[in-house]
């Protein structure tokens, strides 16, 4: 008699199983779980949410968000879009069409707009126009807030994104943050990126950084651009960088290792510290034009300082040596215009090697 009811019973199941969708029940088996606007977007039906006056789609074959025109107000333990463990060893792609945003509704908290232990790709749709804006606000002094945390890896292309925190006291904050040991990175490639009132604008401090054809504007942050110590692959290619910093130990772009910038535009400064610290070797290339400010030596590469093929820097510390390396500087068809502190040198290595005709007058 108890074997015929459990067959009847196994059977039932079987058949409840077979009624429901198959999506359904692969997201049942494997445990994916995708919160956005406070909703499991695995759970509803066509993993259609509706925020705003958009929308948010999931495929869940290709791990594809795609916001469209979506406003997300609302969110699951304070994170806007909160992807859970079943992501961890996975790329979420959060693909944009048109105006999207990330924000608060009045009077209420959100603490991270994207979060995910995985990797995520942020992406433009096929014309490469999207946008979205994430604002993220704390509601006390003991919470970590983070515009995007990608714990492996974070990937801009092809889109515009604009991280504002606009909580009222200090707190521990990054806009992006990348942080897993030796596999964090950030890479932006043809996208825009602009941050401001976070600690730290971009963090990945055990990875590396790629920005190519791109352009990053930082304003309010303690550290701008802070890169790893464990993975040498630290690159500045055809981009512009413009970023103010201040507080104590400010440094605008950081680096564990070399820093290269190759064809691209900076506009560089700190209140307290370095415009650029390398604890290798920096070097600026193929035309490069460098406009840094510190309050200790503007640009500072460790091991030693290269600046060629044409490139332009302007250099200027207020209390200190403006170009120094603890090795050696070369430059090499390059125009330079350096100016130390009161009674510092314009530039200072172990070695120093010019080629005069192609520096321009050095002052102190």
């Amino acid at each position: 008699m108890r074997k015929k009811k459990l067959l009847s019973l196994l059977l039932s199941v079987l058949l409840l199983i077979g009624l429901m969708p198959v999506d359904q029940v692969f997201a049942a088996e494997t445990g994916e779980v995708l919160w956005v606007n406070g909703v499991n977007i695995i759970d509803v039906p066509d993993k259609t949410v509706v925020c705003g006056a958009g929308s948010a789609v999931y495929d869940a074959e290709t791990k594809t968000l795609t916001l469209t025109d979506a406003t997300i107000d609302d969110g699951h333990d304070g994170v806007g879009i909160a992807a859970e463990s079943y992501f961890n060893n996975k790329v979420l792609t959060v693909k944009l069409v048109g105006t999207n945003k990330i924000a608060p509704e009045p009077g209420n908290n959100l603490t991270m707009g994207i979060r995910t232990d995985g990797e995520l790709l942020v992406e433009g749709d096929t014309a490469g126009s999207g946008t979205i804006n994430i604002a993220t606000k704390a509601a006390d002094e003991n919470t970590l807030i983070r515009g995007i945390y990608a714990y492996k890896g974070c990937e801009i292309k092809d889109v515009a994104v604009t991280l504002r925190d606009t909580t009222a006291f200090e707190n521990l904050s990054s806009a992006i943050d990348a942080n897993a040991f030796q596999e964090g990175y950030f890479k932006c490639s043809n996208a825009t990126v602009n941050v401001s009132g976070y600690d730290t604008a971009i963090n990945v401090p055990d990875g590396h950084i790629n920005i190519d054809h791109s352009r990053v504007e930082i304003e309010g942050a303690n550290r701008g651009v802070n890169g790893g110590e464990e993975v040498n692959n630290f690159r500045i290619k055809d981009s512009t960088v413009i970023c103010t910093v201040s507080g104590e130990n400010a440094v605008a772009v950081a680096n564990g290792q070399d820093i290269t910038i190759d064809n691209s535009q900076l506009t560089l400064s700190s209140t307290s510290s370095n415009a650029i610290f390398s604890a290798g070797k920096l070097v600026i290339e193929n035309g490069s034009d460098v406009d840094a400010a510190g309050y200790y030596p503007a640009l500072f590469g460790t091991t030693s300082i290269s600046i060629k093929s044409g490139s332009k820097v302007k250099a200027v510390s207020t209390h200190d040596i403006a170009i120094f390396s603890k090795g050696f500087i070369q430059l090499d068809g390059v125009e330079i215009h350096a100016k130390g502190g009161s009674g510092c040198a314009a530039i200072a290595a172990r070695v120093v090697n010019l080629i005069p005709e192609t520096i321009s007058p050095l002052s102190r």
